[in-house]
């Protein structure tokens, strides 16, 4: 298992340095013909998604991607911090705010990964693969399980690298930044304490409810949706004007309110038995006291 574990995370490693070296190619060229930023910032994303969906189907697992929610927008805020020479405090700052949140998800991934095999795909890509003929799998896959989520974190990192370019420093920012913060820390206390009850609980039907599963369904999608927000919520503050950018954080909360939790619930329903009890009296994604 070791074995295949570390065979797979370099495996992965050589692919998204694979995907980010082309996707750079066509980002400078852009660049240098004097494309809007966000214009060869999108181009870039595009093109290493690409290289990503071609290495899915050679390794015939769709998980290659998941790293990629994680990695790419840390990728993205250095090319951007860089090739623009922003070095003020909104950059810096937004920066190192982006660094934090990229080393939890992906330490998150890291401790969950099994390895490259194919049988152990995500769940939820192995029930579309399973489910589906190979060519309809291969359309959902393409335009659903790996492009739009691209797409969805490019636009509600719009707001974010806006931000970074913004060289005076407005104190309010500061609610925004500050979400950025509570938001990995609700997802890193999420993963410790499901960690923790998987690790004491060898049934795997039981539902976690401990610290701040008791009190939400969700609590890991719940720091992810205010990390997000408050990258929307730091352009609002700091330049009102641009506030049409702010809406790329709506597809992130749509995704989130109407296909992950969902998904995540009927997963559970299947899987856990009192999970619909534990459903009635607990908040889906706010942290709340308990329903009597």
């Amino acid at each position: 298992m070791k074995s295949e574990k570390a065979v797979g995370v370099l495996v992965n490693i050589a692919v998204y340095i694979l995907a980010f070296a082309i996707g750079i190619i066509p980002y400078y060229f852009l660049v240098e013909n004097n494309a809007h930023p966000l214009i060869s910032m999108f181009i870039f994303t595009l093109s290493a998604t690409l290289v990503m969906y071609i290495c899915c189907v050679i390794f015939k697992n769709t998980s290659i991607y998941d790293p990629y929610w994680s990695v790419a927008p840390l990728v993205m805020a250095i090319i951007h911090m860089v090739t623009y020479k922003l070095y003020n405090p909104n950059a810096i700052i937004f920066a190192v705010l982006v660094f934090l949140y990229a080393f939890r998800l992906t330490r998150n991934w890291y401790l969950t990964y099994k390895g490259l095999d194919p049988k152990y795909e995500d769940w939820r890509y192995a029930k579309f693969r399973n489910k589906l003929p190979r060519w309809k799998f291969e359309v959902v896959n393409f335009v659903g399980l790996i492009f739009m989520p691209t797409l969805v974190v490019y636009a509600a990192l719009i707001p974010g690298l806006l931000f970074m370019e913004i060289v005076s420093f407005n104190p309010f920012t500061i609610f925004g930044l500050i979400l950025m913060i509570i938001g990995p820390t609700l997802e890193l206390i999420a993963d410790y304490q499901v960690h923790s009850f998987i690790k004491d609980n060898n049934d795997h039907s039981k539902v976690c409810d401990r610290g701040l599963w008791n009190y939400s369904r969700h609590p890991n999608y719940l720091g992810e949706l205010t990390f997000w927000f408050g990258i929307a919520l730091t352009l609002l503050i700091a330049k009102v004007e641009l506030w049409y950018f702010a809406l790329g954080y709506l597809p992130m909360l749509l995704l989130f309110i109407f296909i992950s939790i969902p998904l995540m619930e009927k997963h559970n329903i299947e899987r856990r038995p009192n999970y619909l009890e534990y459903k009635k009296h607990t908040s889906m994604l706010f942290i709340l006291p308990r329903r009597k």
